[in-house]
């Protein structure tokens, strides 16, 4: 199986085949689920997948009738150059412990004398000095949530030309030679420069859902999923209604009563039933 091949990036399937993200718990666990492409021809979808945050790296289509759990290979899913000799090059299970401990290592962004792989170098040694290593896991999760789409799937770009993007000047940079190496971009602005479990409202502090986090950054503060790093939300205009009525917490992110939380997920899973399908 291709979870088997590396242990930072895993296989998953989908029922829904538009789906582009998979957020989940921590590492996805190998999961096949048929999909109806027509309706008379079922098949199999497999997502190979950065396990951390479920970020999408490619995709693998197979006829139902053709099915065959143990034959799949890192070959059946069409990568890009720099991803094939990546995770060709790591062979060693045993010495790729997670995703933020390998890819992190591929993390490119601005000014990186004062941001080690995106991360404030002086909030992360006052950190792990206090062997504060929960905050510190997110902001590894929140890096690699946010760096540039071109990073993970799509065309295969330099950090220059998706720096360039970024900053709405594409096509700036003439295209360079094709290169096999993975280049994880972080924007300046999603550089993190602290972590809080907690958050401050007219003068007084608050301990945020255990689900969430704010990662504070030079335009914003975010709050984001303590398990991937995606972000749910910011600190002024509060978390989104969808993750609200999921999580059960307020505007701010601050968990609500069990019987609150109850009725919120009522509330919207009522309005979800109504809203029309194809």
């Amino acid at each position: 199986m291709v979870n088997q091949l590396k242990p930072e990036l895993e296989a998953n399937a989908t029922s829904t085949k538009t789906k582009t993200k998979a957020k989940g718990r921590g590492k996805a666990k190998v999961k096949v689920t048929p999909e109806v492409t027509t309706p008379d021809v079922p098949s199999i979808v497999r997502y190979l997948i950065v396990g951390e945050t479920g970020d999408v790296i490619s995709r693998f289509e197979q006829p139902l009738d053709l099915f065959t759990p143990s034959a799949i290979t890192l070959n059946n899913f069409g990568l890009r150059p720099d991803w094939q000799a990546y995770l060709e090059s790591k062979t060693d299970i045993s010495r790729c412990p997670s995703t933020s401990a390998v890819l992190l290592d591929r993390v490119r962004t601005k000014h990186e004398e004062d941001f080690s792989q995106g991360i404030a170098r002086i909030w992360l040694k006052r950190m792990e000095a206090n062997l504060d290593a929960d905050v510190v896991r997110v902001a590894k999760r929140y890096v690699l949530s946010n760096v540039a789409l071109n990073s993970i799937s799509g065309e295969l770009l330099s950090t220059m030309q998706m720096d360039a993007i970024w900053a709405g000047k594409a096509g700036a940079e003439v295209k360079p030679k094709v290169w096999n190496t993975v280049s994880l971009f972080l924007p300046e602005s999603h550089q993190v420069e602290l972590v809080s479990f907690n958050i401050t409202t007219n003068g007084k502090r608050y301990e945020l859902h255990p689900s969430i986090a704010v990662v504070a950054r030079k335009t914003s503060e975010d709050l984001v999923l303590r398990m991937t790093g995606q972000v749910i939300g910011n600190v002024d205009q509060g978390v989104s209604e969808l993750y609200k009525h999921v999580l059960g917490c307020d505007d701010r992110g601050v968990a609500v009563s069990h019987m609150e939380a109850e009725k919120l997920a009522e509330n919207f899973w009522r309005g979800f039933n109504k809203v029309p399908r194809d």
